[in-house]
């Protein structure tokens, strides 16, 4: 049995999103950020009150998203990601390529003050 091609559908539900893929090197004995651009065809959208729900319990007040995006978009969990208003880790990579797309779990990384 074959799995619905729903990537036709998500082709309308779809932009070009733009982020800085954030990698931690050691530079001198001290971490230094290094960014590198990350572009793919998806969309992003808060996850549901239910999915929230499921999360543990110290996790649950933090902000979640998901994001939806095309197979062959190279993000792994613990990968931290940003745009010019967010910046998030990638907690989880469901891969659904047999239907046309990957979904993605991230919560918003930490802001200090």
């Amino acid at each position: 049995m074959s799995m619905p091609r729903v990537n036709v559908a998500f082709g309308g539900w779809l932009s070009a999103l733009i982020f800085s893929k954030i990698t931690q090197t050691i530079v001198d004995h001290e971490v230094v950020n290094v960014s590198s651009p990350v572009v793919f065809r998806g969309t992003i959208q808060p996850l549901s009150p239910r999915q929230v729900a499921l999360k543990p319990e110290g996790q649950r007040a933090w902000i979640w998203v998901q994001i939806h995006a095309e197979p062959g978009t190279t993000l792994s969990p613990h990968d931290t990601i940003a745009d010019d208003n967010h910046s998030y880790r990638i907690m989880a990579v469901l891969d659904y390529t047999s239907s046309g797309f990957l979904e993605y779990h991230a919560v918003q990384d930490y802001v200090g003050e």
